[in-house]
């Protein structure tokens, strides 16, 4: 546990937790749910040793996500603790709900904090697995070699590689990496950013362990992002069945890191690399403003959507809702994830769109199926200052 009624070691070394994890017999067994622990198969059994050459790269990431935590603890912060602060050891909710585990703060009383426990995050035990416990199980590309880590911290090193690119154009980056300078695919910006990095796929080893996801920002020339950012569709019937803390949402933002990589267009139209910086969702900011945004929907969709119908100049009929809009949020707000509308209203259908493109409602009715965007007001707030 990380304490909440003591102080807590402000060092690794010689710490609680490193006689926990130094060494650790792992038993990998094949969960069935609803099935009693004893019956589920073992698949594998392997020695964990932090300090063995196996594990030298991750030692040095650990040894930093240590120190976050610490720093966050002592800080008098631990009620702003996230598992997206860390890359491989995270900080972990205790407790059957979030709410009933909160207690006083050893180095901040007054404010209360959720019992967390140090733990090794969920990506990084897949990745022991794929490559320690079962080596060749699936390949990754790797960032850093075992040296590098150790001439400064992870963070500062991949924001350092991908400066030395700082204002190059798109088309001269292409021509530096023997692309092609007409390319205009969707994907040239992230697949220039890996080629930054020095790997040729996104699953790059680092950041597989470290749940850290890539997103490139085209910023305008008025400062904002064109569009958006889309995540995965959300089925409409399980969402409201849902509560936030047991929600994807809640458990992408927290636990991921993102690292942003903006281009910006310049006064000839063109984008040119501006920077970077890594981010993850404040934890406070997920539990307050994201979490009332997110009811938001899960009310409207309980107690109804409403729909009405219009035609645009061409006569072309189009469905608006009253799902709140983007103007109405801060964060998050939902709309179409589909290539092309398409209802049932009232056993009536509209919209040119297939059956695969709609979502049922809770009352029977269907509507093209939503999804969650990340604000793109809110996006270049994050990145105003690169």
């Amino acid at each position: 546990m990380i304490p909440n009624y003591e102080p807590i070691d402000l060092e690794f070394e010689g710490s609680h937790l490193e006689k926990k994890i130094c060494k650790i017999l792992m038993v990998w067994y094949h969960r069935l749910k609803g099935q009693p622990r004893i019956e589920n198969e073992i698949d594998f059994v392997n020695l964990y040793e932090l300090y063995s050459d196996l594990c030298e790269k991750d030692l040095e990431i650990i040894l930093e996500d240590y120190k976050t935590i610490v720093e966050k603890v002592v800080s008098g912060n631990a009620h702003k603790l996230s598992e997206s602060d860390t890359k491989y050891l995270g900080a972990c909710t205790k407790g059957t709900t979030a709410k009933k585990s909160l207690q006083p703060q050893y180095y901040n009383p007054d404010i209360p904090a959720k019992r967390r426990a140090f733990s090794f995050k969920q990506s990084y035990m897949t990745y022991v697995l794929n490559s320690y416990v079962k080596p060749g199980l699936m390949s990754y590309d790797s960032i850093f070699g075992k040296e590098d880590l150790k001439e400064g911290n992870f963070d500062s090193q991949v924001i350092s590689k991908i400066n030395k690119y700082k204002g190059f154009s798109v088309k001269e980056l292409c021509t530096i990496f023997n692309l092609p300078t007409d390319n205009t695919s969707k994907q040239i910006n992230k697949t220039l950013v890996n080629r930054i990095l020095g790997v040729h796929t996104e699953n790059s080893e680092e950041f597989e362990k470290a749940s850290i996801v890539i997103k490139t920002i085209r910023l305008q020339k008025n400062g904002k992002p064109k569009e958006s950012m889309s995540f995965p569709k959300v089925n409409i019937k399980d969402f409201v069945q849902q509560d936030f803390e047991s929600s994807y949402e809640y458990e992408f933002f927290e636990t991921t890191r993102f690292l942003f990589v903006v281009f910006k267009e310049n006064k000839n139209g063109e984008y040119a690399l501006a920077g970077s910086k890594f981010w993850n969702m404040p934890i406070d900011e997920l539990e307050t403003t994201g979490q009332n945004e997110w009811n938001a929907y899960k009310e409207k969709f309980i107690n109804g959507v409403k729909f009405s119908l219009s035609r645009q100049k061409d006569g072309k009929q189009i469905v608006k809702n009253d799902l709140p809009k983007k103007t109405d949020t801060k964060i998050f707000h939902m709309r179409p994830h589909a290539s092309k509308s398409a209802y049932v209203i009232n056993g009536r259908r509209y919209g040119n769109g297939k059956d695969s493109d709609m979502d049922e409602l809770p009352n029977g009715d269907k509507m093209t199926s939503q999804c969650f965007w990340l604000n793109n007001d809110y996006i270049a707030k994050i990145v105003s200052d690169i």
